[in-house]
């Protein structure tokens, strides 16, 4: 008895792939057009019933194609792709974006630098800066009252790239968020095209990108939110392919330039460096040494952004708040949260060097199974997530999937719950303030199945021959 494919043929794959994007691109439009009855901007709620959507979407439209991989291998396929996620893009950008905090701070940054003044000598609220608040108010510019009270009292946490980057929107004519959200689209979309011809290097179907290109995590961080971590996403893709070309001179300078903008990916240095050796450390360790200039130039307090980000910041973890718990029994001796947080800086590089040791680095796949992993223990171990700390991730993730590691940029999307405000009397608000004693209470709606995948797919592993 013969069986037949559900895909018999390749233009009822494209069909399928078609419809899902067209699908999606409706709830783009329904969000973030000016449409329908809905006030505009869209509410929360409105984001929040789409995004899930989207979400369900996108992995259908994985599935699809991770098993047909093989038949995907077109042009067609790959502008069927690469147009999707650009129509998205160009749906959210042509809303108004959604209160961002961050937004206004990189411009603040920019803004800064663009009167010769160093960023990193004091925080926004500092009498250093008095003259340029007091220019600001005069104009009737927003740029300062703008940014909370919380960040006015922190110096910089971003790179010296960064702040190189928030100076662009004040040096065009175009309104300065708006050109800030489409500096990252347009990184995102380069990443996109990096992703494609890295797998098209691997000998793998580019259209395979869609698993970074129509995740609705990079569309909400960076053409809605414009978040800063696009560039750094870029970079770090243009990294991984300059490796794959032997090119490690090359790929330490775009590494370099990465952590320049954020340090987030830092750990990667590990399986970078085993691929390119002395030439890659050294090309990253000459653009490090100039990305400190602006630093040493501060004087001393210049790190202390960081510093208090790393000691206090705390939003939307996982393992780390179980960690916290469970060494609550040691609170009259050492602080429970300080504590953990000495564990998790220490135990995220350690397991990157041990997952770098491990395996062999000639396999193609190898730096991607690896790269996936640190990135992986990063965020599950933070004490501080975003949804838009899992682009990165999904880099890798193109060339080696996992359910449950996919599962977790829409798992990190629940942060986003504590902007829900439900009317009054509703299930919802009345859901809203039984859990508003609890600390981001959303996030074990999104982790718990991140963890039944992880614990699934750790089971079909060790269950199969070597």
């Amino acid at each position: 008895m013969s069986t037949s494919q559900p895909f018999p043929t390749r233009r009822s794959l494209a069909l399928a792939l078609g419809c899902l994007a067209a699908g999606s691109a409706a709830l783009y439009g329904a969000a973030y057009l000016p449409l329908g009855p809905h006030p505009y901007p869209p509410p929360v709620g409105l984001r929040l019933t789409v995004y899930p959507l989207l979400f369900v979407i996108y992995f259908v439209a994985v599935y699809i194609l991770w098993r047909e991989r093989d038949r995907a291998d077109t042009l067609g396929f790959t502008g069927l792709v690469l147009g999707a996620g650009v129509l998205f893009r160009l749906l959210v950008l042509s809303g108004p974006p959604p209160t961002n905090s961050d937004a206004w701070r990189y411009l603040w940054e920019g803004r800064v630098l663009v009167e010769g003044m160093n960023p990193y000598a004091a925080p926004p609220g500092a009498a250093a800066y008095a003259d340029l608040r007091e220019q600001l108010a005069k104009s009737g510019d927003p740029l300062y009252t703008n940014l909370p009270p919380r960040l006015n009292r922190v110096r910089s946490v971003y790179g010296p790239l960064a702040t190189g980057l928030f100076a662009v929107p004040h040096l065009l004519p175009a309104g300065r968020i708006s050109t800030l959200r489409w500096m990252a689209a347009l990184f995102d979309l380069g990443t996109v095209l990096v992703l494609m011809a890295l797998l098209r290097r691997l000998g793998r179907a580019p259209a395979v990108a869609l698993i970074y290109a129509w995740n609705p995590v990079c569309l909400s961080g960076f053409a809605d939110r414009a978040q800063i971590d696009a560039p750094m996403t870029f970079l770090v893709a243009l990294a991984a392919y300059l490796i794959l070309l032997r090119r490690p001179v090359w790929a330490g300078l775009a590494f370099g330039a990465a952590l320049l903008v954020k340090l987030s990916p830092l750990w990667l240095v590990f399986p970078l460096v085993r691929l390119g050796r002395e030439r890659f450390a050294a090309a990253l360790s000459a653009v490090l040494v100039a990305g400190a200039v602006p630093f040493l130039l501060a004087g001393s307090g210049s790190l202390s952004g960081f510093q208090e980000f790393a000691t206090y910041w705390h939003n939307t973890d996982s393992l780390f708040s179980l960690l916290v718990l469970a060494l609550q029994p040691l609170r009259g001796v050492l602080p429970p949260d300080s504590l953990a947080r000495l564990i998790v800086t220490v135990a995220v590089p350690a397991y990157a060097l041990w997952r770098t040791l491990r395996g062999d680095s000639t396999e193609p796949a190898w730096l991607f199974r690896t790269s996936a992993a640190i990135l992986a223990a990063g965020i599950l171990l933070s004490p501080v997530v975003h949804p838009w700390y899992t682009a990165c991730l999904l880099v890798f993730l193109v060339v080696t999937p996992s359910p449950g590691l996919l599962l977790l940029t829409a798992g990190t999307m629940s942060w986003f719950m504590r902007f829900w405000r439900p009317p009054a009397g509703s299930v919802g608000a009345r859901l809203v303030e039984a859990f508003s004693p609890y600390s981001d209470p959303w996030r074990w709606v999104g982790y718990i199945p991140v963890y039944a995948a992880l614990a699934w797919q750790w089971l079909r592993n060790r269950g199969q021959a070597p």
